[in-house]
């Protein structure tokens, strides 16, 4: 036997040569396809949770039917001439709600709730108009309608869109003390409008001092009873009456008797929500349970926001 060694095989050279890659064209359209179809249903998500998200930032405050818009004009005649006592109808979720009739220069103010509304001007003896508005909250819109005779069109005109800004206001503590609105800047200000003569701000005050009992531990929210009496003496009697002289609620007296006019507010009580910023965010027109649950929780939302 030989003792020469053996011819031992390479193991590089045993192994196959790699081949060349192909692209996979079917596999990059079904991945393109489920990008797409995957960006689609998260776009999507995304725009209903944000919906969700208004949604329930809003549920707080709906049992107490709150507006977020003023909506001031006149309802005028072909030629431009006040049509006194025409009526106003906002039109809300498809309801005819409580008809505003103008005042002698044609004048009229309405508070909607927010998003699309329906407002039908009309009047004896002429041709009724009905408009669309589209509505965000803290706004505050100046319109006019013109209302032809019967059987000729009238129309309708938004002169102006704004933001609804607090009318900033000087009004007295019952020391005399002066107190302006903006003195609150950077909180949540519960302004209600009453006096000592109005029936429903008499049922409405304990609920309002309710209010002001279940938040005195918060200190970025006030509440404001400004009293449009014509005599500030016969406010602390009154309270003394009503076992509410130690209510945690600032009661206030404005001198001119005209500051809720500027809000718009016709016939009290009458509350208004003065976001931090200075905003009127909602609007409670007439008497409102605040010493409810329901109350406090839509105050607290606002609050938060």
């Amino acid at each position: 036997m030989s003792d020469e060694p053996k011819s031992e095989t390479r193991v590089a050279d045993a192994q196959p040569k790699p081949r060349p890659r192909r692209i996979d064209l079917l596999g990059q359209v079904a991945f393109a396809i489920y990008v797409v179809i995957g960006g689609v249903f998260v776009f999507g998500f995304g725009r209903s949770l944000g919906s969700a998200v208004q949604t329930q930032n809003d549920t707080p405050c709906r049992s107490l039917a709150p507006r977020h818009a003023r909506v001031r004009g006149k309802v005028l005649d072909e030629s431009g001439q006040p049509v006194p006592g025409a009526e106003v109808v906002p039109m809300e979720s498809g309801r005819a709600s409580v008809a505003t009739r103008t005042e002698r220069d044609g004048s009229f103010t309405v508070f909607l709730p927010k998003r699309s509304q329906r407002l039908v001007a009309r009047a004896p003896g002429r041709t009724t108009m009905e408009t669309v508005l589209q509505l965000a909250p803290a706004e505050a819109l100046e319109v006019e309608f013109r209302l032809a005779k019967e059987g000729s069109p009238s129309s309708f005109s938004e002169l102006s869109r704004a933001v609804f800004e607090a009318p900033d206001f000087v009004a007295k503590d019952l020391q005399g003390n002066e107190v302006r609105l903006s003195d609150f800047r950077g909180k949540l200000v519960v302004l209600n409008f009453w006096a000592t003569w109005c029936e429903p701000c008499i049922t409405e005050w304990p609920q309002l001092a309710q209010l002001g009992e279940r938040l005195a531990d918060r200190d970025d929210v006030v509440v404001l009873a400004v009293s449009v009496e014509e005599d500030p003496a016969a406010i602390a009697p009154f309270l003394e009456r009503m076992s509410l002289a130690d209510a945690r609620v600032t009661v206030l007296w404005d001198p001119t008797a005209s500051v809720n006019k500027q809000y718009g507010s016709e016939k009290i009580p009458d509350t208004y929500f003065v976001d931090p910023q200075g905003l009127v965010s909602e609007i409670f027109v007439n008497v409102r349970e605040w010493g409810s649950p329901d109350a406090y929780h839509c105050v607290e939302s606002s609050a938060g926001r």
